[in-house]
């Protein structure tokens, strides 16, 4: 058996390999969305390039991605560029490519961390535990909802067609437990996907599906390797809300719960929907 077919269908989808700085890689059907892999695993993939980067230091920081177009199916071409490394953070520029045209172009910054003084000022939701929350079927849903188990407290995951005296919800927010199917230990990149797991806000808000797609995305890491290494496989919390919804764009912004009260992650996202 090759290695290959030992990897997780996750890390198999975020794998690349690397040439004087640029690193090529290739679409996973299992990933994929309506068009193209949905942009939790295109944002995770650009990550992964500069985490592999022999200049890379430290541990991912922030990272904001910005969708110029959807990626095809196929290969693809990324390049890294470290723009200031400084004492204890290092700046990044990303783009990814195909067919020599930029699909996507990112920021990302990595730091060194010491131990300070620390204090977390917001509270993990009230919510049930995910052993009394039954899995989202994924009937009708893209590919990719099958690589997560998906367990909405609220809000939901709306059809893909629009269900006759279906009421909208009154607040645009979701609120999930996500863990990898079938498990796997969490890290940066698990984080940055399930970040990116929340059906977008105008879909909760009307109970409906319309065609939207993430135009600007991004993470927060608050966690150290050590935290997500506690976490294992468990199940991770995402909470987020909406703001506004308004003229063919909606946000949505939020926390990343692990099982024990600590916030691994915050994120944000700006998204264009059409009607």
């Amino acid at each position: 058996m090759t290695q290959s077919k030992k990897l997780h269908p996750f890390d198999q989808a975020v794998r690349l390999t690397e040439n004087s700085g640029i690193f090529t890689g290739e679409t996973s059907h299992l990933y994929q969305n309506m068009v193209g892999p949905y942009g939790g695993m295109i944002a995770a993939i650009i990550l992964n390039s500069v985490i592999l980067h022999p200049k890379c230091l430290g541990d991912p920081l922030a990272l904001t991605v910005n969708y110029a177009a959807p990626v095809k199916d196929g290969s693809f071409e990324i390049k890294p560029m470290p723009v200031r490394t400084n004492r204890s953070t290092q700046h990044w520029y990303i783009t990814l490519s195909q067919e020599n045209e930029i699909a996507a172009a990112a920021t990302i910054v990595t730091a060194k961390r010491k131990i300070t003084w620390s204090s977390q000022e917001k509270n993990m939701p009230a919510v049930k535990h995910f052993s009394e929350v039954s899995p989202v079927s994924t009937k009708n849903l893209p590919p990719w909802f099958n690589q997560y188990d998906t367990r909405p407290v609220k809000g939901s995951i709306p059809p893909l067609f629009e269900i006759k005296g279906e009421k909208p919800f009154k607040a645009a927010q979701s609120i999930q437990w996500i863990r990898d199917n079938p498990k796997r230990k969490i890290d940066f990149l698990s984080l940055t996907a399930f970040s990116d797991s929340p059906a977008p806000s105008i879909y909760v808000r009307r109970n409906k599906f319309v065609p939207a797609g993430t135009v600007s995305f991004s993470v927060y890491f608050h966690a150290s390797r050590e935290e997500l290494d506690a976490s294992a496989e468990n199940f991770v919390l995402v909470d987020v809300k909406s703001s506004r919804i308004s003229n063919n764009y909606c946000d949505q912004s939020g926390e990343i719960w692990s099982e024990n009260n600590v916030i691994l992650a915050s994120t944000t996202q700006i998204i264009y929907f059409k009607e």
